[in-house]
This record gives structure tokens, C-alpha cells and sequence, in this order.
């Protein structure tokens, strides 16, 4: 752009009066357009290590404006005066992002909607598109697991001087995001005139834990001039410590039955399961980064820069599930005991049961009473440490009034590490073990009631006599059968990168429309190592036994001394509002101790099979872009734009084992697959002023983003035959593709701006994208020998061990591919204005039409759905923020609200009918004082209407689950000292 029009908004809006003395101030315009774009700190590459000089981004930052209205306004510089599209959150001070999250924070942007994990922002999508390239000071920064990008969760907060969002990419933009770019800046140590040493310490409380956990953050930064030129050095620390509860109520998949009792002849729809959740959790966040400046001359800067994050997650799990709600006496696995699964007063002894079932006239269920349930406790411990280092150093060089050079040297070293164990106990107690599928009954639980009729569904254990409630069934210890079963699986990622690049710059000093000349080249190295077990579910044996499965009766209780269990006080499940019966559970030290207690029972803790759980990916990148600026400033109208085009060639390895099909043996082979491509990805970027506050965008490109590696894996996982009465007796198996395209998008922007004050502004913008080569499921059928098959052909009806060629059996196996084409339209329109007594408004409106390829997807109806909007995206979302500030005195609030959305086409053991998410809102809040110019304190609370979130299978009145959350309240210190 112009050098006039790239300085006059940064100093008008340091002045309030000019624009406003032009336009009314309770002028709403309504402007829909929108133009995305892909650079935001003036001049994208310019704040890049790697990219060009540092001008223009200097200079915005010394708009001396502070508070909640400061971080506004320089969010709102770089928007208005970048030449793409592109959305900043800009921390005030260390510690003070608007939220307390990247990802909540990031919620506040139009057209960025974000999943939680436990109550806390973890993932984003931009535009419905969850493909989003994540990068740290504009490098590569990625999370060890099967993904490309960072875990959101992963890096605290304190650590960062802003975010930026581009949703439209230009030619110097890495490539690798079709949703769009996210750029996590953390401070440099020229950022600051001087010396700099701030802090915060933060006490936390979460309500529905009814825990206070700490955090705290410091930041020393100083320059000085010396001999040999300025230096400057920073120093960044963070931790983190927080807690969660989450309770949860889930369902199992439907199932169709027409001999309900009641409701003979009458196809009706019952669930599999009802299972009752409350999670405890602890989440430790260790962040550290560091930085060195040097500029020799006013030509030269030398730098180094690094990063680490350190995330420790700790998960445990209480529940209580009921299942088995099933009346086929053909299913060996699910068997309900001569057919006695569904309770009716026609069955001897069970006459007090006038009314077992109740249905919509539709055929949803209501409520329903069970015989021969599988009742079970469980505890569960999972956890996760996350450790990534980012290690960045470059220079660039000024060699004339024409040409500058910079280069840029980045290697990244990540590794997760992960372990998930659980424990179960068998309530009930059979008269008689070895009649287990006699009258009875499979697991002697007398009747269960599963009622959905009020708020949140309850279960019952009533006494087959009376119909009534047995009081407290679940909390007394006789009532249980002992060990049932255990799980565990682990996991453990290695990754690492070495990125280089170079950019040159050449500016046509003397030219009215030729502005500069860009073009560079970047070289990436990436390995990865994924180990990562089967789920190891395993019936625990008596003491001393090799034969689990000889009986179906769980061990009792007190054959395992050194084991022990405790009564789990489920009364406040949903603040008190559940249906939950108390219970008893593993105690948690026992499931902590996971390799000793596995041992206990008899078996040996997971461990990785180098041909089934261990995968290597390689893949090298070579790109290089050439991007030509140019534009007007004579007429009527002045102009400018950006033209150019990325090339880029990608070359993927991926070594692990291959399944032969029709084998009568475990055939397995070594493959090492290799697969390229090249792609060249043009962009163009137009921006016309209509004024020196108006300003229309368009832009073009298109961009790609290579497949996750957990999807080139090309071993075949064979499903567990115990579990395909989930599944309607399919048994399905899964592997990934090697030769997996990336997908592609041709996407479309165009908007409106009005900056008419000091971050006040208005705006809107119209995009359309053209995905292409969408992945989905591609399911055939293919035989596979599986030796834990079972042939149902003795005379006395039982099964016995498949032997040879008997174990050669069909699986619906599902593979990943690139599909067909989709489309993604949308709107988003956005308001902020900025008073003088103080008071600022702000909102944003998010519209997104998309249609994506769902092969195989069915409505609860089993009518075959085409095509669905994308997993992840509400149609409509907005945000709303009030805020009022004085030198001394500001509070915030902010409320967020997204309807409902496409979870998965494929919930686990639900089959093919597609899981949604209901609308949900949060609303946020902080109050801030100010001491003096060094001294504040802040109040903020998140979740402070109590949502509860809710999900189901096709339709609300086939439920899914319901989830609470805390609410948190954090009071912060923060102290600023700049000399």
C-alpha cells in the first residue's frame, strides 16, 4: 500500500476527534462483503522473523493508547492496515489476554467457532474448516501426536503479546490451512523502550470441583547500546495450575425392536446403555520462552528466539453404566437369558410390573424396565504430558535503499506421552455361576428402571416382587459380584522439524505503481514416531488362573486382598440433580498404580507391537513463493494490491505393516510407502480506499492441507467381535491411506470496512470456498483371518475357537479417501464502537452455509443422507461484549453463542446416524482496578450462567448426552514495571 495510506490510520486514531468530527457517532451502517486475507502485523512478512524489515509494524506499536481500549486499537491497526484480511486479539499486558485461553480467546473472532475439552477451549475451526495451520512467531509449532498442528490446550497464555487470524492466504504465507492461519506472537525485547519487568499471580476456584489452584507468570526485558551496537534480551515465564470436574450422562446407539412388551408388532427404539459420569481433573501448564535482539547497525538485526511448553493432563473417572437392554436370545455376546431382557407382568414373578414400558407415539423411547442388566463401576485414570521446544534464530539485512534479505532457521522437537486404565466391578450377584445363560439370569442385577422423562434420564433397582426402588442397592457392598474387567492403552510420540527459509524484498523506490518485489524459498524435515497400543480390555481371572472366560462370574471381591475399593458419594452428580446412584468403585490409587495393579490381576501392562502399534512418517516440503505489490494513489479512488503464487512439493514416507486379505494365517508385511505431489497455489489481494476510513477488499487463492498422519497409516485394525452388537452384528475394521491427497480449496473474499474512531470500526464480509477432495469413510468388504473368532456349531449351542480357514471372516472395512467436492459460503458482520465517557460495545454475527460429501449417512429413519454441513460448524454464531473503562476502573463482559452443530457422521457404536451438538452460550466477565501505573487487580469468571451442553443421534429425541461444567473465578495481581 501507499506510504500515506500504510501511516494516516495509525495516527488518526490516536487523535479521537478527527474521524468522529466527520461521522455521527451512533451512525450503524450496514455493510456486507468481505475480503480474507492472510498477513496481519502491517505487512505479514515484515513481523515475521523471516520476512522483510520491521518498519511499519514498529511504528503501529507505539500508539500510546492502554487498558482494554489499547488492545483494541492495536488489534484494530493491524486489521485496518495490513493489505489482506486478517483478525488480531492483542494482550494489553503479560497475563492480560481479554480470556484466560488461546482458544476462548480466539472465539471472539468472526467466523471462529471452538470445541471444549473439559470445559476449556482446545480446538478451533475457521469457517467451519477444522484444516488450520497453527505457527509460533511464523514458524511451524506443533503438538506430538497424529495431527499437524498445535493442541491449543498446550502453551499458557501469559507467554503471548497476541494472536492473529488470516482466513485468505497470500503467496508468502506457509502453506497448509484451508480453514485458515493461526500466528501465536510472543514478545521480543525491542517491543519495550527500556528495561521491563512485569508479573502476575492468579488464584483460581472452580465451583463445581470445589478446588483453588494457583498461577503466576513473569517477564524481564531490557536493550542496551554497546560497542558493537544494541542488544536486547527477554525472559518470559509461566505456570499454570488448574482443576476440573465435568459430570456427563451418556447413552449407548439405538436399536430397533417390534417385541416390546406392550408394544408387540410395533417397531419401537430402545438403548444400548446409560451410562453416568463425573470427571476430577488436574491440567499443569509450564511455559518458558526467551529472546535476543541485536542490531549491529540501523541495517542490520541479528536474533534467537525459543520456546517451551510444558502440559500435563490428569483425567479421573467415576461411572456407573447400565446395558444389555436387549431381548435376543440369539446373541451370545449380549445374551439376556432365555429372552428375558425386557420385563413384562406375562413372565412368573414379575406380575407388579403393569407398566414396564412407555414410547412416543413416534416410537422414541420414555422409559422402559429391564431383567438380566449389566450393571458396572467404574474407575478410570488417563493422562497426558505434552512437551514442545521451539528453537528459532535468523538475521536480516538491509543492503540498500532497495533490496533487504532475511533468513531464518527454526527446529522443533516435540513428544506426548499418555496412558488410559480402567477398572470395573459387576454389581449383582448370581444365585448360581455356572448357569449363566439360564433362568437366573446373566448377571443376577434384579430389574432396572431407565426413565427418560425428566429433566435428565435416572436409574432404578427395584425388587422383582413389589416393582419398588431397593434403597440404597448400589451402596451396599454385599450387593456386588467382585473384579470384573480392566483396560489400559499408551501412547508415546516423538516429532521433530527443521525449517529454513529465506525472503527477499526489492522496493521500486521511484515507481507510482510498482511498490516491491517478493520472492524466497523454505525447506522443511519433518520425522515422526507414533506408538500407540490397541485397547487392551482384558476380564480379570481368579487368583492364580489362565482362564478368565471359563466363567462369565466375576471374582469376588476378596479373592484380590491387596485390591481395594471404596464408596464413590455420586448424590451431587449434576449439582445434586441426577439420577445417579451412589456406588462403589476401584480406589484411585490402585488405578494410578497402573503397571502394579495390571500385574495383580494377572496380566502384563500393554506394550507396543512393533507391527501393529508402532508407525514411522517422514515428509520433506520445498516451497518457494514470488509475490509482486503494486497500486494507486492518484485517483479518485487509491488502490493497492498483491499478486503472486506459492510452489510447493511435498514428499511423504510412511513405514509400518500391511494385513494380507484372505489368508488363512496372521499375515503381516513391511511396506514403506512413499508418495509427492506438487502444487502451485496462487493468491491476489485488491484494496481500494473510498475514503481514508472506508476501505473495500477482494481477494482470491487457493490453498491446501495435507492429511493428518493418522490417516496414511496403512495397517488394518480389526474390530472386537465381543462389541458388534453396537453395530447391528457388522463387524468393522479400519486403516488408513497412504496415498491420501491433500485437500483444496478455491476461496473468495470480499468486504467492507469503516474505521470511523479509535477501535471503533464496522464491517462486513462475504466469502465462498470450493473444497475439494473432502476425505470420508470408503467401506468395502474384506475377509481377514482373526483368531479370537468363535464358531457357534457344538450341539449344545455354545461357541468354540475358530481353527484355520474358519477364521477367515468379512469386515466392513473403512478407509479413508478423498471424495467428492464441497462448498462453504457465508457472512460475517461485525460492530465496535469506543465512547468517550468510556463505554464500548462490541458484536459479531457468523453465517456459514456448508455442504460436505457423507457417504453412507443415515437419518434415524435409515434414509440415506448425501451430503451434510461440516462436523464442527454452526450455521450461526455471534459474540457480544460490553465493556466500560476509566483510568483506573474497567469490567468486561462477554457473551458467546453457536447453535447446533455436526459433531461426527460416525459416533462410536452408533452406527451410521450422525451426532449433533445443541446450541450452547457462555458468558464471561472481569473487573479490573488500577493501583497506579504499576500496581492492578483483576476479578474474571467464566461460565457464569452454569451452561449445560447437550448433544444427540439425528434428533433431540434420540439423546446422546448431557455435560456440566464449573464456573471459574480467578483473582489476579498484575505488576508493571517499565524504567
Amino acid at each position: 500500500m501507499s506510504t500515506r495510506h500504510r501511516r494516516d490510520p495509525a495516527c488518526r486514531l490516536v487523535s479521537r476527534s478527527s474521524s468522529r468530527n466527520r461521522f455521527p457517532r451512533t451512525a450503524i451502517v450496514l455493510s456486507i462483503a468481505a475480503l480474507l486475507s492472510a498477513q496481519a502485523h502491517a505487512q505479514q512478512s515484515t513481523e515475521r522473523p523471516g520476512g522483510a524489515d520491521q518498519d511499519d509494524a514498529t511504528e503501529l506499536d507505539r500508539v500510546v493508547v492502554t487498558g482494554v481500549r489499547g488492545s483494541l486499537t492495536k488489534a484494530q491497526i493491524i486489521k485496518e492496515t495490513t493489505d489482506q484480511i486478517v483478525d488480531s486479539v492483542v494482550a494489553e499486558d503479560i497475563g492480560k489476554l481479554p480470556d484466560n485461553n488461546i482458544a476462548e480467546a480466539l472465539q471472539r473472532i468472526s467466523g471462529v467457532q471452538i470445541r471444549r475439552n473439559k470445559g476449556e477451549g482446545s480446538e478451533i475451526a475457521i469457517r467451519g474448516l477444522t484444516q488450520v495451520r497453527t505457527e509460533l512467531n511464523g514458524r511451524d509449532i506443533f503438538t506430538a501426536n497424529e495431527g499437524r498442528a498445535l493442541n491449543l490446550e498446550d502453551v499458557p497464555a501469559e507467554l503471548l503479546a497476541g494472536i492473529d487470524v488470516y482466513k485468505n492466504p497470500n503467496a508468502e504465507l506457509i502453506e497448509g490451512g484451508i480453514g485458515g492461519l493461526v500466528n501465536l506472537r510472543t514478545r521480543m525485547p525491542f517491543d519495550a523502550d527500556g528495561m521491563r519487568i512485569s508479573g502476575s499471580f492468579t488464584v483460581n476456584r472452580w465451583d463445581l470441583r470445589d478446588s483453588v489452584q494457583p498461577s503466576a507468570s513473569f517477564l524481564f526485558s531490557n536493550r542496551w547500546l554497546t560497542g558493537v551496537g544494541e542488544m536486547g534480551f527477554l525472559f518470559n515465564a509461566a505456570r499454570q495450575e488448574g482443576q476440573y470436574r465435568e459430570d456427563r450422562i451418556n447413552l449407548g446407539n439405538y436399536l430397533v425392536f417390534d417385541d416390546v412388551p406392550g408394544y408387540e408388532g410395533q417397531e419401537v427404539v430402545i438403548p444400548t446403555e446409560v451410562g453416568m459420569y463425573s470427571h476430577f481433573g488436574d491440567r499443569e501448564r509450564d511455559g518458558l520462552a526467551a529472546a535476543f535482539q541485536w542490531k549491529p547497525n540501523d541495517g542490520m538485526e541479528i536474533y534467537a528466539q525459543a520456546l517451551r511448553s510444558d502440559y500435563k493432563f490428569r483425567n479421573r473417572e467415576y461411572s456407573v453404566r447400565a446395558g444389555n437392554f436387549n431381548n435376543d436370545t440369539e446373541d451370545l455376546v449380549n445374551f439376556s437369558g432365555n429372552g428375558w431382557g425386557f420385563v413384562s407382568p406375562s413372565i412368573p414373578g414379575y406380575e407388579a410390573f403393569t407398566d414396564p414400558f412407555g414410547f412416543t407415539p413416534e416410537g422414541e423411547f420414555q422409559y422402559g424396565t429391564f431383567n438380566n442388566a449389566l450393571v458396572t463401576t467404574t474407575a478410570r485414570m488417563d493422562w497426558r504430558n505434552s512437551v514442545t521446544s521451539d528453537y528459532g534464530a535468523g538475521f536480516k539485512w538491509q543492503v540498500n535503499d532497495r533490496l533487504h534479505f532475511s533468513t531464518d532457521l527454526q527446529y522443533v522437537d516435540a513428544t506426548t506421552e499418555s496412558v488410559n486404565y480402567w477398572v470395573d466391578l459387576l454389581a449383582g450377584q448370581l444365585s448360581d455361576p455356572n448357569d449363566w445363560r439360564g433362568w437366573s439370569g446373566l448377571y443376577g442385577m434384579p430389574p432396572v428402571i431407565v426413565d427418560f422423562r425428566g429433566e435428565r434420564p435416572s436409574i432404578s433397582v427395584v425388587d422383582q416382587a413389589t416393582g419398588q426402588p431397593i434403597p440404597g442397592y448400589m451402596s451396599n457392598v454385599e450387593n456386588y459380584a467382585g473384579w470384573m474387567s480392566h483396560l489400559d492403552k499408551r501412547d508415546d510420540n516423538d516429532a521433530d522439524q527443521i525449517s529454513w527459509r529465506a525472503d527477499v524484498r526489492w522496493d521500486f523506490i521511484d515507481g507510482d505503481f510498482l511498490r516491491d518485489l517478493r520472492f524466497g524459498v523454505r525447506l522443511t524435515d519433518r520425522d515422526s514416531i507414533v506408538r500407540s497400543s490397541s485397547w487392551n480390555w482384558q476380564k480379570i481371572p481368579p487368583p492364580g488362573s489362565d482362564n478368565a472366560w471359563g466363567t462369565w462370574a466375576a471374582v469376588p471381591l476378596s479373592e484380590y486382598p491387596d485390591a481395594c475399593y471404596r464408596l464413590f458419594p455420586f448424590g451431587d452428580h449434576f449439582r445434586g440433580q441426577s439420577g445417579l446412584p451412589t456406588g462403589y468403585v476401584a480406589c484411585d490409587e490402585m488405578v494410578a498404580d497402573y503397571e502394579n495393579t495390571v500385574r495383580m490381576f494377572g496380566h502384563d501392562p500393554v506394550t507396543y507391537n512393533a507391527q501393529t502399534d508402532i508407525r514411522e512418517f517422514g515428509e520433506k516440503t520445498y516451497a518457494a513463493y514470488a509475490m509482486l505489490r503494486f497500486g494507486n494513489d492518484s485517483g479518485r479512488f487509491p488502490w493497492d494490491a498483491n499478486a503472486g503464487a506459492r510452489l510447493v512439493r511435498t514428499e511423504t514416507t510412511v513405514d509400518g505393516w500391511e494385513r494380507e486379505q484372505d489368508v488363512p494365517v496372521n499375515e503381516l508385511m513391511p511396506v514403506s510407502v512413499k508418495h509427492s505431489y506438487t502444487d502451485v497455489l496462487p493468491s491476489f489481494n485488491f484494496r481500494m480506499f473510498f475514503t481514508p476510513q472506508l476501505q473495500w477488499r477482494v481477494a482470491a487463492s487457493r490453498a491446501m492441507s495435507r492429511p493428518n498422519f493418522d490417516l496414511l497409516d496403512p495397517y488394518v485394525h480389526l474390530g472386537n467381535t465381543f462389541f458388534d452388537f453396537n453395530t447391528g452384528g457388522l463387524s468393522y475394521a479400519n486403516r488408513g491411506n497412504p496415498y491420501l491427497e491433500p485437500m483444496y480449496s478455491n476461496q473468495f473474499d470480499t468486504s467492507l470496512e469503516w474505521y470511523f474512531g479509535e477501535g471503533s470500526m464496522l464491517y462486513g464480509t462475504a466469502f465462498y470456498k470450493q473444497v475439494k477432495g473432502f476425505y470420508f469413510y470408503d467401506t468395502v468388504t474384506a475377509n481377514y483371518y482373526d483368531p479370537a473368532y468363535e464358531v457357534q456349531d457344538t450341539p449344545d449351542g455354545s461357541a468354540r475357537p475358530c481353527v484355520g480357514a474358519e477364521c477367515v471372516r468379512p469386515f466392513e472395512l473403512q478407509t479413508r479417501a478423498n471424495g467428492e467436492d464441497g462448498k462453504i459460503k457465508g457472512l460475517e458482520v461485525g460492530y465496535r464502537q469506543i465512547f468517550e465517557s468510556g463505554f464500548g460495545f462490541e458484536t459479531n454475527y457468523t453465517y456459514v452455509d456448508s455442504s460436505a460429501p457423507s457417504p453412507d449417512a443415515q437419518t434415524t429413519d435409515g434414509i440415506e443422507v448425501a451430503y451434510l454441513p461440516l462436523e464442527g460448524l454452526s450455521k450461526h454464531s455471534y459474540n457480544v461484549v460490553l465493556f466500560f473503562e476509566r483510568e483506573r476502573f474497567s469490567v468486561r463482559t462477554a457473551y458467546n453463542w453457536r447453535d447446533t452443530w455436526l459433531v461426527t457422521t460416525r459416533p462410536p457404536n452408533a452406527g451410521h446416524v450422525p451426532q449433533y451438538h445443541d446450541e450452547t452460550g457462555q458468558l464471561d466477565a472481569s473487573i479490573r482496578f488500577n493501583f497506579d501505573e504499576v500496581w492492578s487487580i483483576s476479578l474474571d469468571g467464566t461460565n457464569l450462567l452454569d451452561e449445560e451442553r447437550f448433544d444427540y443421534y439425528g434428533s433431540p429425541s434420540r439423546p446422546n448426552g448431557w455435560y456440566l461444567n464449573d464456573r471459574r473465578i480467578g483473582l489476579t495481581v498484575h505488576a508493571n514495571l517499565e524504567l
